[in-house]
């Protein structure tokens, strides 16, 4: 999605036109100022009752139209506004009002001519310049809306969403100075506004103007903690790069990842830099654990993501070895939090870290010892009680349930909800799980089993919940080229998420179709207990989670408007039958997202996959532990070698899904362009970051809509890399 949550802040208000003669006039009025008092219902009634005793009052007319429009009822006002037009079909303000709900209620075309219509009739109606900006915008015409809002910015110089909304399309034609000059103007007259603040610090962070554009953040966050602003504050973090003994940009981003401003994944690049700029992780003169206990960033990475660095994993290993010797010590309270934290880590990466024989003689010794005082009512150490939950879940310790029972210092605490209070609603939430199909494919009961050992990804807090938007909204601002073909149904569609994994995906989609059933299905049970805790935890109970499987529901005698299944279909054992099963609950005019693996980048995943089949490991926790550590042990001439860069490597169930699952298919844009032709689906579009559009228009200017499959697998065969992340595209059903 793009992250640019671009707010046109066109007027939408409305003019009366002339006043109505007696006796007629007060109830008018009346009728006007309760309107203006946003006093909707009453105004409404209002005007009906002028309209019963004069049904062809022209004003009146007008005005309920707008009313019933701003009340939501798109289509009962265009029709009154235009029995208005009828009546006195030179009023520009009838026609500027009918181009407003048109462009609100998606009828482009007419609101368009509407607008035009308008301002033949009053050349200088500045509301309408300020409609027909953003309709242009919308329509991908930036030249034309700029044309709008320099009018409009004539007529009245100081108007703050002029200057906004010209900033915009000139970033669509990549103006990008005379943007960022639009855009300073806006917040000039208006400081107060968070969005004007978003919408100047965005476009200096892809000026590369970061330091500015963080301060403008800042200045946000003290105006308004909203969810757009936190983005923003991420989104400069994330370029953030520096000295890691400045103490601001490491609180920054502690915050970052803390509260979250994003993804934490997103940040944990930059986080991993600025804590190893500062610290001697990976040097010969180690970090001690007091210089480690004493690191912000250190502490919010533990606690909030999984630590993707070969560096880190081995100095937490030594720290983990070294808390283990000292497990029987009172710790302070700055030690005891990062036993806590690191416990966390290990918890969240599966217990990935390598040990010694040794080492594991002496958890096995503690644990017993800790097992034996709880049998007996005695006291147990908090730091014993962290260091074993380094190593192994607490809920595997006999009679753990009593844990929950005791007073505990603050981190024990938190650290009981993470691996006792949660793994137990997480079961309580898979036994009661509704299944919807059978689940009798080999593959597919296969796949099952190992997200049922294996849930992923395991996953801590979700980002800021974005504005919230229609899926034809979303779509038009994403691929404003693309030929889409709107739903017209505002927010009340149907969504299925198939394959929703553990939640993270059907959680940030609820959010932004705010108002969209969703039902989310997968195979593994704890797969969706996992997403459900996080979803109730989040206080959104409106998403249908169950478990089925793909290949079953053409029996499940439902049909869906949006279907998304991202990183899903390449696990069967057929990904085009499963596609087509979609296909077929998909309702004519429906959209899909799907996500599938490139074989172009891919390469080193198969090159590691077969040194693992060659060297005999299996898939269980002991053999990725060992299989991990060849890899490493290869060193960087291997042809897997990139692998140790990928966040995935970090995690056991994370390792599990990239090297050892036991179904993979790989993708090539030429077997998907010959799908979407058999099936007549329309490619709206592929998800990608900014630079890899700018690379790919420079190659490839003629391809406007940026669709040709053709044009994208030979920039893909000079870029091998592009996809890393998988094809993410959207495609249309015919109508």
């Amino acid at each position: 999605m793009n992250r640019k949550d671009r707010r046109a802040a066109a007027k939408t208000g409305v003019t009366p036109g002339p006043t109505p003669p007696a006796p007629l006039a007060a109830l008018f009025g009346r009728a006007l100022q309760l309107h203006q008092a946003g006093s909707l219902v009453e105004a409404e009634q209002a005007y009906r009752q002028i309209l019963t005793l004069q049904p062809n009052h022209a004003d009146a007319l007008n005005l309920l139209g707008v009313a019933v429009h701003q009340m939501g009822r798109h289509d009962e006002a265009i029709a009154l506004i235009r029995r208005a037009i009828a009546l006195h079909g030179r009023n520009a303000h009838y026609h500027g009002n009918l181009g407003q709900v048109l462009r609100i209620a998606g009828r482009l075309d007419e609101a368009e001519a509407s607008y035009r219509r308008a301002l033949t009739l009053q050349s200088d109606y500045l509301d309408v310049l300020m409609g027909l900006g953003v309709l242009m915008q919308g329509r991908d015409r930036p030249a034309e809306a700029i044309a709008a809002y320099r009018k409009a910015l004539a007529l009245k110089p100081d108007l703050a969403e002029a200057h906004n909304n010209l900033g915009n399309a000139l970033e669509n034609q990549g103006k990008l100075a005379e943007a960022i000059a639009s855009y300073d103007r806006a917040v000039a007259l208006r400081p107060q506004d968070p969005g004007m603040i978003y919408n100047l610090a965005s476009a200096l962070i892809d000026n590369g103007e970061v330091v500015r554009a963080l301060g403008l953040a800042q200045r946000g966050m003290q105006i308004a903690k909203t969810p757009q602003i936190e983005t923003l504050l991420g989104n400069c973090v994330k370029e953030m790069r520096g000295d890691g003994s400045n103490a601001e940009l490491r609180d920054l981003i502690a915050r970052a990842l803390s509260e979250p401003w994003g993804r934490p994944q997103d940040f944990a690049a930059a986080a991993i830099e600025i804590a190893k700029s500062e610290q001697h992780y990976g040097a010969a003169d180690a970090t001690s654990l007091d210089e480690a206990a004493d690191d912000n960033v250190l502490q919010a990475l533990l606690e909030n993501v999984t630590i993707g660095d070969l560096d880190l994993e081995r100095f937490l290993t030594r720290m983990r070895a070294g808390l283990l010797d000292r497990a029987a010590e009172a710790a302070d309270a700055r030690i005891l939090r990062f036993a806590c934290a690191l416990a966390c880590q290990c918890f969240i990466n599966d217990y990935v870290y390598d040990r010694s024989e040794a080492e594991w003689g002496q958890v096995e010794g503690l644990r017993d010892a800790v097992a034996g005082a709880l049998a007996c009512g005695e006291p147990v150490v908090p730091l014993s009680l962290a260091v074993i939950a380094s190593y192994l879940p607490l809920q595997s310790l006999p009679s753990a349930k009593r844990l929950l029972d005791q007073p505990w210092p603050e981190p024990i605490g938190a650290l009981l909800t993470i691996q006792l209070r949660e793994p137990a609603r997480e079961r309580e939430l898979a036994a009661a799980m509704p299944c919807l199909t059978p689940i009798e494919d080999r593959v597919s009961q296969e796949v099952r089993a190992q997200y049922e050992e294996n849930p992923y990804p395991r996953w801590v807090k979700a980002a800021p919940p974005a504005s919230a938007t229609t899926v034809d909204a979303y779509l038009a601002k994403t691929f404003p080229r693309a030929a889409v073909r709107p739903l017209g149904k505002g927010s009340t569609i149907d969504l299925l998420i198939a394959g929703c994994g553990t939640g993270q995906h059907s959680i940030e989609t609820a959010q932004l179709f705010a108002g969209a059933r969703v039902l989310a299905i997968d195979l593994s049970r704890a797969s969706l207990a996992y997403a459900k805790r996080q979803s109730e935890a989040r206080g959104l109970f409106g998403i249908d989670y169950a478990q089925a499987d793909i290949l079953e529901l053409g029996a499940l005698g439902r049909s869906f408007d949006v279907i998304e299944s991202a990183g899903v279909l390449h696990h069967l054992a057929d990904p085009f039958s499963g596609w087509r099963v979609l296909l077929g609950l998909l309702r004519p005019g429906g959209l899909m997202r799907l996500a599938f693996y490139s074989e172009l980048a891919r390469r080193d995943v198969v090159a590691a996959r077969e040194f693992i089949a060659s060297r005999g490991f299996g898939s269980g926790a002991d053999d990725i532990r060992r299989a991990r550590q060849e890899i490493i042990a290869a060193g960087p001439a291997a042809p897997f070698a990139s692998i140790i860069k990928t966040s995935d490597f970090y995690g056991t169930s994370a390792c599990r899904d990239l090297l050892f699952h036991v179904q993979e298919h790989r993708m090539t844009l030429p077997e998907i362009a010959g799908f979407l032709a058999a099936e007549k689906l329309r490619l709206i579009g592929l998800e990608i970051d900014k630079r890899v559009a700018s690379l790919y228009r420079a190659r490839f200017p003629r391809d406007e809509a940026m669709t040709d499959l053709e044009s994208w697998h030979q920039f893909e065969m000079e870029n091998p890399a592009t996809f890393r992340g998988m094809y993410q595209f959207w495609v249309q059903k015919e109508a």
